[in-house]
């Protein structure tokens, strides 16, 4: 879910994504069949959901259900 860096820095590996009218944030993790699944916060009404949440599948396509899927990386540097 994150890369660490000689530096002290990390890399998130994020996503967002809309799902029955709500709007999710999730840490994305890619398995080793390349599908694709998030653990999740519900940041709108700032109730902490965790999940393995399945988003993708092997070939890359978008599971049922998801709409206007995005990833994408928060570096976050040493202070």
């Amino acid at each position: 879910m994150y890369e660490e860096h000689e530096d002290g820095s990390f890399t998130l590996h994020m996503c967002e994504w809309y799902e029955q009218g709500r709007r999710l944030v999730g840490e994305y993790e890619t398995l080793g069949d390349g599908s694709g699944f998030a653990v999740t916060d519900e940041w709108s009404t700032c109730s902490k959901v965790v999940v393995n949440h399945p988003l993708t599948r092997p070939d890359g396509t978008v599971m049922p259900g998801i709409s206007r899927l995005r990833r994408f990386d928060w570096k976050v540097g040493p202070d």
